[in-house]
């Protein structure tokens, strides 16, 4: 063979390792998945728009958008129901400078323009039975807000015509008196509510025989003094708080003064309150606002899902792999140790922890690679609960045959408790508080090498749902416990990780209820129904999941059969499943069995972007072949 044959053998091998059809493995627990993208909704934390840019990036992740239709309303199906003002996204008019400033120009990001009527924008009044009180802008244009937010607000007294205003009251051209609260003063940002007691204890003239009130409009006088008045005495996009108050189907003044639809003109998004406004939200009924992107708001993230090669695919993902475990090295964001370790758990891994010889030698072999890991990185090891008795992060005791310090630790001024690893491989203790690198790490249990399946544990009672990464543990006639009892059952089986928590069942698709349909049908003395995770514990009629990362319930596969019946009392919140896949509400405190669910796999592939993760194999398989080709052509 030639030199020319031989090079053409060498890249028509290259070139079919390389083009393996890929496989989909989704997404990270506690994501919204759908075929092509993964979607985090976070609800717990309100941040900034540029916090939230950030977290989503430190989850390799951008903030929500949208480039079809089909994903918008995969998202406003998603966050209908959720609580919350709204939810950061990817849109804005900003200026490619970093300053707050905008252009009047919607894109994603700061690259992609966007097509202005793609996009839903809100129109007061919204639809949401829960945004039932009136406020204005400072455009004198009114929206509609959930009664519990802390605004401005507009007093009014009525007929001072013999009287005048009080101090600090502005006289309007109908006799009226209006107190505008400073919005630069956080004491005077009130409920609906507390508004509205707040202007009931005003003082007013003597001979005004009624108390003042939050403000109403009763002619078109009143609108025009408000749009010419409001923009002077406050450019916020804070916003005041009226009498106007949804009143069954319709709307009206809380003081019952009548009501002319024409004198109370709404607004539409986007508004640009102050020139302020500048990023976009999408709020819980799926429209998007514009809002001042220094406000807090929660957040949404999204990724591509992960597309690997199955014929070289480890189950670490974009990770590092080596051995039985999967790690990542992050030289940023430089953070304490408490908080790497959050950040480790937040995408279902934990601080390093080296258990055995080969992970001590491995990992000092990576670490000798400066060019790629020239920082510190903090790890698991730290005396915090007791002075020179080490553990990792996870409270077990480490080995010190593992751990190889360099002159350390010193505990330096008594104030270092946790370890840090440098690039020699060697530990140092440090002050915990100190800001470097970390490397998470989880535990790879996708592929089990004697089935190429998903691991669960066997003999004792967990089951695989063939084709997935879910595993089900069905409890024995033997075992029946309360709703409570069983939840807590479930939480503390951890078979993989400490961060991803084993669940009650929680059913969302067709394949997974005729799964667990089949299962039960083949159980041998079952008990009398198992326990779900479904509840209605926290509001009355609103059935959602115990655990907030199965939310919201595909409602189409719960199969109700005329439930549910509560039966007058409100005691029957929790529900159970019999064996045709009916489902019961009952009271909680009932005696059933239960099915408890969990993921097979330690966390699935981390990196998104719909990109290929080609792994260590595919380029030592390379390189070999062109030092093959090097020997025998030269």
């Amino acid at each position: 063979m030639n030199c020319i044959t031989s090079a053409v053998v060498i890249l028509v091998a290259v070139y079919g390792l390389c083009s393996c059809d890929q496989t989909n493995v989704g997404c990270d627990p506690g994501w919204y998945a759908t075929d092509t993208q993964c979607y985090f909704v976070e609800q717990t934390k309100s941040v900034t728009r540029s916090q939230a840019a950030v977290d989503c990036g430190n989850k390799q992740a951008d903030l929500f958008k949208f480039q079809d239709p089909g994903e918008l309303t995969f998202m406003q199906n998603t966050i209908k129901g959720f609580s919350g003002d709204g939810f950061w996204t990817d849109l804005s008019d900003l200026r490619f400078d970093g300053s707050l400033t905008g252009t009047g120009i919607w894109q994603w990001g700061q690259y992609f323009q966007v097509d202005n009527s793609t996009i839903p924008w809100e129109a007061y009044p919204t639809a949401e039975t829960s945004e039932s009180c009136g406020a204005m802008n400072v455009q004198g244009k009114f929206v509609n807000l959930g009664c519990s937010r802390r605004l401005g607000y507009i007093c009014e007294i009525d007929n001072t015509a013999d009287t005048g205003c009080p101090e600090n009251w502005m006289l309007t051209d109908d006799n009226g008196c209006f107190f505008f609260s400073d919005t630069t003063n956080g004491t005077q940002l009130l409920s609906f509510a507390d508004a509205q007691r707040a202007c009931a204890a005003m003082p007013v003239p003597a001979g005004i025989t009624t108390a003042a009130h939050l403000m109403t409009v009763d002619s078109p006088d009143d609108v025009k003094y408000l749009q010419g008045q409001i923009p002077y005495l406050t450019p916020t996009t804070v916003m005041y708080w009226t009498g106007l108050q949804r009143k069954g189907s319709s709307w009206g003044w809380a003081n019952n003064d009548q009501f002319i639809s024409k004198n109370v003109v709404w607004a539409v998004e986007p508004d640009h309150l102050a020139g302020n406004e500048h990023c976009g939200i999408i709020r819980t009924d799926g429209k998007f606002a514009d809002t001042d992107c220094t406000k807090n708001y929660n957040y949404i993230c999204v990724k591509g899902t992960t597309m690997v090669d199955p014929t070289y695919y480890f189950g670490c993902g974009g990770w590092n792999r080596a051995g039985h475990k999967c790690y990542i090295f992050y030289d940023s964001p430089k953070t304490t140790w408490s908080d790497a370790r959050t950040r480790c758990q937040s995408i279902g891994s934990d601080l390093l922890k080296v258990e055995n010889m080969d992970e001590k030698r491995w990992l000092e072999w990576e670490m000798s690679m400066t060019d790629t890991h020239p920082n510190l990185y903090w790890t698991g090891l730290n005396d915090q609960s007791q002075e020179g008795v080490y553990k990792w992060a996870d409270s077990t005791t480490a080995d010190s045959s593992l751990i190889r310090w360099n002159q350390e630790p010193n505990d330096w001024l008594g104030n270092e408790d946790c370890a840090s690893l440098t690039g020699s491989g060697n530990y140092n203790d440090m002050d915990c508080t100190s800001q470097t690198g970390f490397i998470c790490e989880y535990v790879n249990l996708f592929y089990n090498t004697a089935t190429a399946g998903p691991i669960c544990p066997t003999g004792k009672g967990w089951i695989n749902m063939p084709n997935t990464k879910e595993c089900y543990y069905f409890s024995p006639l033997n075992q029946t416990l309360s709703w409570s009892e069983a939840n807590d059952y479930c939480h503390k089986q951890k078979i993989v990780s400490t961060t991803i928590p084993t669940t009650l069942l929680a059913v969302n698709s067709a394949p997974e209820r005729d799964f667990i349909v089949s299962q039960m049908a083949k159980m041998k003395n079952p008990p009398q129904g198992y326990w779900t995770s479904l509840t209605d514990m926290n509001q009355e009629g609103q059935w959602m999941f115990y655990d907030n990362f199965n939310n919201p319930p595909n409602m189409k596969v719960i199969n109700w059969g005329g439930e549910p019946s509560d039966d007058g009392t409100k005691n029957q919140d929790c529900t159970f499943v019999l064996y045709g896949g009916r489902y019961f509400d009952v009271n909680c405190k009932a005696k059933f069995g239960f099915i408890c669910q969990k993921y097979a796999t330690g966390l699935a592939a981390i990196y998104g972007g719909g990109s290929s993760v080609k792994t260590d194999v595919i380029t030592m398989v390379t390189v070999l072949l062109v030092t093959l080709f090097v020997k025998r052509c030269f």
